[in-house]
């Protein structure tokens, strides 16, 4: 979650709540974490492997020296991380609201092995394992 996202979803321009609004989104990741919910970034990059027995990165057709693609970010740890940010922002008369549709999320995340294990082997970093 970037910090221009979420001050377009608190409806924010300019600067000058910057911190108050990274304080928070660093506030949802930190509960989350908190309940045992990986995060995207928390995730390890998808492993390199190479069939060359030599490890030699240029005889291998399957290997490249570019870096492995960031890990995608969740839409419900992200719908979850704006909840989050509204609850706490400064919306009075739906603070109760937004707080409790956060809790929710968080509640259905923390129980799904799909944000709770962290995935190691490549492939979706969403995906259950078999």
């Amino acid at each position: 979650m970037t910090l221009a996202i979420a001050k377009e979803h608190l409806r924010l321009s300019g600067n000058d709540l910057d911190t108050e609004v990274q304080g928070l989104i660093d506030g949802a990741k930190a509960d989350l974490r908190l309940v045992g919910i990986v995060l995207p970034e928390d995730r390890p990059p998808p492993s390199v492997t190479t069939l060359d027995s030599d490890n030699d990165p240029s005889q291998d057709p399957q290997s490249t020296s570019e870096s492995p693609e960031p890990t995608p970010a969740s839409p419900l740890i992200g719908r979850a991380i704006i909840l989050y940010c509204k609850a706490h922002f400064g919306f009075i008369k739906d603070s109760e609201k937004y707080a409790k549709a956060y809790e929710g999320l968080k509640q259905q995340l923390r129980l799904s092995t799909e944000y709770t294990t962290p995935h190691t082997l490549g492939g979706s970093p969403y995906a259950v394992d078999s």
